[in-house]
C-alpha cells in the first residue's frame, strides 16, 4: 500500500508491520499515526524499530529509502549520499555503490566544518588534525574522532603516525606536540593543576622524567608509601613519611631503603618496612570472596575461574579464592588472555565478552559491533550482534574501513 502526500511517498517496510518509509526519509509508526524519532548514529540518521516479536533493530535510514526507493541492479550493498550530507536522506541525494566507488565518494575535505575552529595538522600524524581544545579530525576518513578513556585515567586516541606505526597517544601529548614549544627537547608533559582531563594549553607543560616525578607528588598523583624503621629485634623506632626523608634524617640511602622495605637485606644496621596498611589500590589487592555479589556474571566456557560485571571488569581465580581485578590489554580493541574451562589460554576481546553474557543472540551472529565506531565503548548499548556481511557494511558507514 502506497500513500501520497503531495511529493513524499510512503511504503511498507518489509518484517516491521508497524512501520512506513518515505522517499523523504521519514518514518511513520502506522500505529499512533506519528513519526518515528530518529536519532544520530555516526553522523548517520538512524532508527530503532520493534518486529512482530516485539524484538528492536536499529536501522539507518538511508539504507531504508535505497531500499525501497532506488533500482539496485548490481545487487550492490553500499549506499552513498552524493552530497556527502549523511542526514540528507532524500531518495535523489542517494546511489547504491559498491566497494570502489564508496572510496572514491568520501570527498577529500582538508578542513573539517565545525564551529569554525581553526585546525592544524599535528607534528608526525601528518593525517591528523587538532584543534586547541584537544579535538581530533581524520583527513583520510574526513570525520571526527571520538577519544576514549585510557587505563592510567588520560583521554587518547588511536591514531598511525607518519612511519605507519600505530598507537595509542594520550589527548594531552597531542596537544603539546601540535602547540607548545619544547626546545629542551623533554619528554614528558604535565597537567600543572594535576587535573588529568584538563587539557587546556595553559595547563599543560613539557617536563623531564624527574619534574614529572615530583610534580606527580605536589599534585597528589603519586602517594609516598610511608616507612617504618625497626631496630634488629624488629622493635619499631620511628616512621617516616617517605624514604628520602628517613634518607635525610638517616644518611642512609632512599634505594637501600626501599631494598630493606622489600625484605632483601637491612639498611644501615635498621630494617625498614612499608606501612602496608595504607595501601589502598585495588588492583594490587585481594578481593575477598564475601564481597562477590550478584553483579558479578558468569563467562561462558570460562566458567571456574572468572566472572563479568555489566562494566566489563573481570574477575580472576574464582576457584581459588585469590580474587583479583584483570586488567585488560589495551590493544587495537581492549582485550584479555584467559584461561577456559578445557585448561586453554585463549585471547577474547573484551566487547565480545561483555556480548557473550548480557546481549541475547537468538539468530547466533558471530561478530559484535560497536555502534558508535569506538572501539573502546564496551557499554551494553553500544554493542550489538552482526553477520560478518553486516560488520563489514557498519565498518564502512562509520568509517572504520
Amino acid at each position: 500500500m502506497e500513500v501520497e502526500t503531495t511529493n513524499e511517498i510512503w511504503k511498507q517496510i518489509n518484517d516491521y508491520p508497524k512501520y512506513k518509509i518515505s522517499n523523504y526519509g521519514n518514518v511513520l509508526n502506522t500505529i499512533n499515526k506519528c513519526n518515528v524519532k530518529i536519532y544520530n548514529n555516526n553522523n548517520y540518521s538512524t532508527v530503532s524499530l520493534t518486529d512482530n516479536n516485539n524484538k528492536s533493530y536499529k536501522k539507518n535510514i538511508h539504507h531504508l529509502v535505497a531500499t525501497y526507493f532506488l533500482i539496485n541492479p548490481n545487487n550492490y550493498k553500499y549506499v552513498c549520499h552524493i552530497d556527502n550530507n549523511k542526514n540528507n536522506n532524500h531518495f535523489s541525494n542517494l546511489l547504491w555503490c559498491n566497494i570502489t566507488e564508496v572510496k572514491k565518494h568520501r570527498i577529500d575535505i582538508s578542513e573539517p566544518m565545525t564551529n569554525n575552529e581553526l585546525w592544524f595538522v599535528i607534528p608526525k600524524y601528518k593525517n591528523y588534525k587538532i584543534n586547541k581544545k584537544g579535538d581530533i579530525y581524520s583527513i583520510l576518513k574526513h570525520k571526527q574522532l571520538k577519544p576514549y578513556l585510557n587505563e592510567s585515567g588520560y583521554y587518547s586516541y588511536y591514531l598511525i603516525d607518519d612511519e605507519g606505526k600505530n598507537g595509542h597517544i594520550p589527548t594531552h601529548r597531542l596537544i603539546a606536540f601540535t602547540f607548545i614549544d619544547n626546545p629542551e627537547n623533554k619528554p614528558h608533559v604535565n597537567h600543572k593543576n594535576g587535573n588529568k582531563n584538563d587539557n587546556s594549553i595553559e595547563n599543560l607543560e613539557w617536563c623531564t622524567n624527574q619534574e614529572n616525578i615530583i610534580h606527580s607528588y605536589q599534585t597528589k598523583l603519586r602517594k609516598t608509601k610511608e616507612i617504618i624503621q625497626y631496630n634488629s629485634d624488629m622493635v619499631e623506632l620511628k616512621r617516616f613519611s617517605s624514604s628520602k626523608e628517613a634518607e635525610r634524617e638517616l644518611s642512609i640511602d632512599y634505594r637501600n631503603i626501599h631494598r630493606s622495605c622489600k625484605g632483601s637485606c637491612n639498611a644501615g644496621n635498621f630494617i625498614f618496612r612499608y606501612n602496608e596498611t595504607e595501601n589502598t589500590n585495588i588492583e594490587k589487592k585481594n578481593i575477598k570472596l564475601e564481597k562477590i555479589t550478584d553483579e558479578w556474571f558468569i563467562i561462558p566456557q570460562y566458567t571456574q575461574r572468572y566472572r563479568i560485571n555489566k562494566n566489563g571488569q573481570i574477575l580472576s581465580s574464582i576457584k581459588n579464592k585469590n580474587i583479583k581485578l584483570l586488567k585488560p590489554y589495551n590493544r587495537i580493541y581492549f582485550s584479555h588472555h584467559l584461561k577456559n574451562d578445557n585448561g586453554e589460554v585463549k585471547y577474547e576481546l573484551l566487547h565480545r565478552l561483555i556480548a557473550l553474557v548480557f546481549i541475547p543472540n537468538p539468530e547466533n551472529k558471530p561478530a559484535v559491533n560497536h555502534i558508535n565506531g569506538n572501539k573502546f565503548d564496551n557499554r551494553i548499548e553500544n554493542l550489538e550482534w552482526c553477520t560478518i556481511g553486516e560488520n563489514n557494511i557498519h565498518a564502512y558507514e562509520t568509517g572504520l574501513k
